[in-house]
């Protein structure tokens, strides 16, 4: 496998969210899809930046339910 640079490694495909956050598959689609999670398209493919998913980590710290 190539090694990544670290603009691609910052670059999250929505398995990629999923593990990253711990949470299903089906869930992570959902967050992006739903525009919940900010997402960038790439042809057919979405992806997240890591410093977004960070971001939107921080801004729910305390809150609950989604």
């Amino acid at each position: 496998m190539p090694e990544q640079t670290p603009a691609k490694a910052d670059l999250l495909r929505p398995l990629e969210v999923a593990r990253y956050l711990g949470v299903g598959r089906n869930l992570a689609y959902s967050l992006i899809n739903s525009g919940i999670i900010a997402s960038i398209a790439i042809g057919q493919r979405r992806v997240v930046r890591r410093e977004t998913l960070d971001r939107w980590l921080a801004a729910r710290e305390g809150k609950k339910g989604r």
